[in-house]
């Protein structure tokens, strides 16, 4: 199977500011990600490091049918497969693997794979994907967003790794579609102790300072 062109219509990749949730339970993954689509991230997904993801998924696209809830860590074409019965709109990966484009394409989910330096991340586009993700982002500097974008303005760029909400207005001032956060800024013990309440208040607070600069 010929992976996808870069004139082909794609499906539309996440944007805005998405809420990466690994935890180590489905419980906490779904406290999580209740509280951030209720705080208002634009994305939420979840990683297959979670315990039966797919559960998680199809949970939260059930109670909030209107999110964009996907799935990430997406490796194998199976786990496409798997994330695409449960509901996903997207799957994300932290590499760029024909396979996995391909059984995204041909289950009508957007592909966002992950890719470093300009060759990578052209390759990537060239399989098909709605976006790519620019991982880890930090490696690169401050600019380095802002170096790509010049040579390859064609490009949805998705940027991920050890993002703060500072950090998230720089990107978004280089050229970003997306950028990603971790579930992280709740706090180990919020996720354990905190109420449903607080922990959605602490996701608008951070939203805010994340959004200053758009």
């Amino acid at each position: 199977m010929t992976p996808t062109t870069s004139t082909d219509a794609r499906p539309v990749a996440p944007t805005g500011i998405v809420l990466v949730v690994r935890l180590d339970s489905q419980g906490e993954a779904l406290r999580a990600s209740r509280a951030g689509v209720r705080a208002g991230f634009d994305a939420v997904e979840i990683t297959f490091t979670v315990p039966q993801a797919e559960q998680v998924i199809a949970q939260l696209v059930a109670e909030f049918p209107g999110a964009a809830v996907g799935a990430g860590t997406v490796l194998e074409p199976e786990q496409v497969d798997l994330a695409a019965d449960a509901g996903a709109a997207f799957v994300v990966a932290p590499d760029t693997s024909a396979p996995v484009a391909e059984r995204a394409a041909a289950r009508g989910v957007a592909y966002v794979p992950g890719a470093f330096t300009p060759t990578e991340i052209q390759t990537a586009h060239r399989m098909g994907a709605s976006a790519v993700k620019v991982f880890p982002i930090r490696a690169g500097g401050p600019g380095y967003l802002r170096e790509l974008r010049g040579p390859l303005p064609h490009i949805a760029y998705v940027v991920s790794g050890g993002l703060d909400a500072d950090g998230i207005v720089e990107q978004f001032g280089h050229g970003a579609s997306a950028a990603c956060v971790g579930a992280g800024f709740f706090g180990a013990e919020n996720l354990r102790t905190a109420s449903d309440e607080a922990l959605e208040q602490i996701a608008v607070e951070f939203l805010q300072r994340a959004r200053g600069g758009r």
